[in-house]
């Protein structure tokens, strides 16, 4: 009984080293996975289209926004609507280039359903993995910041390209 339990504990942790350099079949993501088309998805079942995005400065971070109904950085006389969806995140690099986006990391990456209806309605999923890249950066209000992502969670998953407008 002894060698089976140190077989099944050597089998166990080579499992265990296996994921940690694989990700237990879940390879990762490269630039070439992430869509040339505008960003969309799906939200546990329902369809995300990008149609508007925004960048605000919280203290030292940029979070970015991007909604699938129309949002401007001012003027805007309604919330979102009930059946709102959202993307956010922040860049930490805050300059052009990719970001691995991992779950747990501080880009503090989300995926958020309902948003316009009743708060015990809103459902905020956090990203488990993904890739950003930022074509430009700029810190300028009133330009925009061109990118692409892919962002993948439980039963979430969005693709594409993307423009997000500075906001103050």
């Amino acid at each position: 009984m002894t060698r089976i339990v140190k077989i099944f504990a050597s089998i166990m942790m080579s499992a265990c080293y296996l994921t940690m350099i694989t990700g237990c079949g879940n390879p990762s993501i490269q630039e070439a996975d992430i869509a040339k088309t505008s960003l969309s998805g799906n939200f546990s079942g329902k369809t995300f289209t990008v149609k508007s995005g925004s960048v605000s400065k919280a203290g030292s971070d940029y979070i970015f926004t991007l909604r699938n109904y129309e949002w401007k950085c001012t003027g805007n006389t309604q919330g979102p609507p009930a059946d709102a969806l959202l993307v956010s995140f922040s860049s930490l690099n805050k300059k052009a280039g990719l970001e691995t986006i991992t779950l747990g990391s501080q880009h503090a990456a989300s995926l958020q359903e309902g948003v316009g209806s009743s708060a015990n309605q809103a459902k905020t999923t956090p990203v488990e993995s993904g890739l950003l890249r930022l074509d430009n950066w700029s810190e300028k209000v009133g330009e925009s910041i061109k990118g692409a992502l892919l962002f993948k969670a439980e039963n979430i998953q969005v693709n594409g390209t993307f423009t997000a407008t500075i906001c103050k």
